[in-house]
């Protein structure tokens, strides 16, 4: 009962007070990518309960049960806080919009024995397990200056000078300013790809 009282406490203190507010927020982000298998290191955060909280210069870093190793650096990240559903319903979303300028993403899948050690039923980027986490996914996502590689060995798919919007409210969109594949049996450069998202 003490803790709980003493984690209210902490929870209305971190309202009203920003520099508390940041700590927090800091500490749940690490602690969401941690408890998920991964680690986090963020250079700054700034913001408020009542105002976009920004990220700058984080980097994730997570090894997946199938062996693939997920890198994101990630130069600027806001969110709209949606302080209004903390207290409603636990599936709604604490933010309302997450936008990422200058995202560097890099998936690798081990190309040794990969056949051995992943189920093909499983996908290689499982979305529904984000939604899992204390931290519902936001209705709205953006990414903008987007660099996505997907390698195995030798082989990737590189997109570069990427945006992307992706919405529950209404279709998404994908614009990639060159897509390249490179593969034993392909070895291709795509100049503006677009794209929808359901």
């Amino acid at each position: 009962l003490r803790l709980c009282l003493l984690l209210v406490l902490l929870a209305i203190v971190s309202l009203g007070v920003p520099p508390i507010f940041r700590w927090t927020v800091r500490q749940v982000i690490v602690f969401e990518v941690w408890r998920c298998g991964g680690r986090a290191r963020i250079d700054s955060v700034e913001g408020s309960l009542f105002e976009p909280i920004r990220l700058s210069n984080a980097v994730w870093t997570r090894r997946s049960g199938s062996g693939a190793v997920t890198r994101l650096e990630i130069k600027r990240l806001s969110a709209d806080f949606a302080w209004e559903n903390l207290f409603t319903r636990a599936d709604d979303c604490w933010f309302r919009k997450l936008s990422l300028d200058g995202l560097s993403a890099k998936i690798e899948v081990s190309a040794k024995g990969k056949a051995q050690h992943r189920n093909p039923r499983l996908p290689l980027i499982n979305l529904d397990a984000l939604k899992t986490g204390w931290l519902p996914l936001p209705a709205i996502v953006e990414g903008r200056d987007v660099v996505l590689v997907v390698a195995s060995g030798a082989d990737f798919v590189r997109l570069q000078e990427a945006r992307f919007r992706v919405s529950e409210l209404e279709p998404g969109t994908i614009k990639v300013g060159r897509l390249t594949v490179k593969q034993p049996w392909l070895e291709r450069s795509f100049p503006h790809v677009r794209g929808t998202t359901a």
